[in-house]
């Protein structure tokens, strides 16, 4: 019976609600769409030391070496690029993103400043 029981496929990450979520789907139907459950934080008897916890400072949803999707929207036009991610910063915040290189670089790395909208999702200053 290797087709039963449940996985977890993925953990997202609600900006707006401020909740993580399980992906869970079910081994012996894959095709059926998975199941979104909270994940439930335990609470830290030592909240003062942990910034996750502690209400006064933000929540960070981009940490230094994170892979970023990093966009700009115009009018007529979204660019989107890789980059990673040289500093942590939380949501709304401004963090310094290294460019990733492609077959068309010259060789040199750029970095941009960016503002954070969720996890991985990075727009570039105008």
């Amino acid at each position: 019976m290797s087709g039963t029981g449940y996985r977890i496929k993925a953990v997202q990450w609600d900006p707006l609600l401020h909740q993580r979520w399980a992906m869970i789907s079910s081994c012996e139907y894959p095709e059926r769409p998975p199941i979104a459950l909270p994940i439930i934080e335990p609470l830290s008897s030592d909240s003062q030391t942990d910034p996750a916890r502690n209400k006064d400072s933000p929540f960070l949803v981009v940490h230094a070496g994170d892979l970023l999707e990093l966009w700009r929207q115009e009018p007529n036009l979204r660019i989107t690029v890789a980059g990673r991610a040289e500093e942590s910063g939380a949501e709304g915040g401004r963090v310094r993103v290294r460019l990733l290189h492609s077959g068309f670089d010259s060789g040199q790395e750029q970095t941009v400043i960016g503002f954070i909208h969720g996890p991985r999702d990075v727009e570039m200053e105008r």
